[in-house]
């Protein structure tokens, strides 16, 4: 079994994700009681990955202060870079510490079970210089590359050779040293057209490994609110996604309402729905469906929360009407639309 190190990168403006970026680096973004970048190290963690290197540019402080309170008791490698160096150039600083091990990367801004050991395990057994998980159908707007039945890439682009399929990168990769060594050695570049792309025209053999099940890229603020809408789907499974799991490790207990169901006290909550236990509601509330209140949030008296979140430590004032919309510390998206 080769030995392998995880990366998260971390590093990005996320300018679409405005306002919600303009106090959070997009990977600690709060998402239910966590963040993409703590999910990542969970997931790695059941990969049995301890050893893990996240890069930093925008409020670089930040991820250095989750770097110290980071849980799971992993070895984390923070690299600040002071000018970003691409989705390529961001592993030449990594390289001492990476030595001869393979390297799972994992894109910080990124929420999905896809399955790690199954992912290590394809590309272990497929002698690939590099393993992409893809998603089964390309995404709008966004390039694609073709792969046969046996899941190996034959080109990049959106025209699909005979007999292969065009699949999406899913964000999440296994990168060898000898598919490393091939980058450029300095500057900022994209690992698609100064690694990928050339390493095939070389010959070199690149991999795939097709996820189907739940995959959100957090670009804006209604795909945000898309993953937390299909989390809340999917509550009725308490291990899914293992944030039950993170929020039982930061002490906090949550009143889970299925799809369907619904709960009346002085207040009332509609499913699905998720209400962190710390949170204060006021009486003649109405939460729900498609919503949740994280932690020490604060909701006033006859308040109707619905298909919305309001993240930890927020406050609503009494009689408000949110409806699709986002509440955080300092930020309020009162209607988020698709973009």
């Amino acid at each position: 079994m080769k030995n392998i190190k995880g990366c998260v990168l971390a590093a990005g403006f996320g300018t679409r994700l405005r306002p919600l970026t303009e106090k959070y680096p997009k990977p600690l973004i709060p998402f239910i009681g966590s963040s993409p970048l703590e999910l990542a190290l969970f997931k790695m963690k059941q990969a049995k990955i301890n050893s893990i290197a996240i890069n930093a540019h925008y409020l670089p402080e930040k991820i250095a202060l989750f770097q110290q309170s980071n849980p799971f008791d992993q070895k984390l490698f923070l690299s600040v870079e002071q000018e970003i160096l691409g989705t390529g150039g961001c592993y030449n600083p990594l390289r001492g510490w990476l030595g001869d091990s393979d390297l799972l990367v994992y894109n910080g801004d990124i929420i999905s079970d896809i399955d790690f050991n199954a992912l290590i395990e394809t590309h272990n057994k497929s002698g690939a210089i590099a393993t992409m998980a893809v998603l089964p159908e390309v995404i709008a707007g966004e390039n694609g590359f073709a792969c046969n039945s046996q899941g190996q890439v034959i080109s990049f682009g959106n025209n699909a050779p005979p007999n292969t399929k065009i699949k999406n990168f899913a964000c999440a990769q296994i990168l060898s040293p000898k598919f490393l060594d091939l980058l450029p050695k300095e500057g900022n570049f994209c690992i698609m057209q100064k690694g990928y792309i050339p390493a095939l025209a070389a010959g070199e053999k690149i991999f795939s490994f097709e996820h189907r099940g739940f995959w959100h890229d957090l670009r804006s603020p209604w795909f945000f609110k898309e993953a937390v809408n299909d989390f809340l789907q999917r509550i009725s499974d308490p291990s899914f996604l293992g944030l039950l799991d993170i929020k039982r490790i930061h002490h906090q207990e949550s009143i889970i309402v299925k799809p369907g169901e619904r709960i009346d006290l002085p207040f009332k909550i509609t499913g699905p729905a998720l209400v962190d236990k710390t949170a204060e509601l006021g009486v003649g509330c109405s939460v729900g469906p498609n919503s949740v209140i994280e932690a020490h949030a604060k909701i006033g008296s006859n308040c109707q929360i619905e298909n919305s979140l309001v993240m930890q430590r927020s406050t609503v004032k009494p009689s408000s009407h949110l409806k699709n919309a986002i509440v955080g510390d300092g930020i309020s998206i009162t209607n988020v639309l698709k973009q």
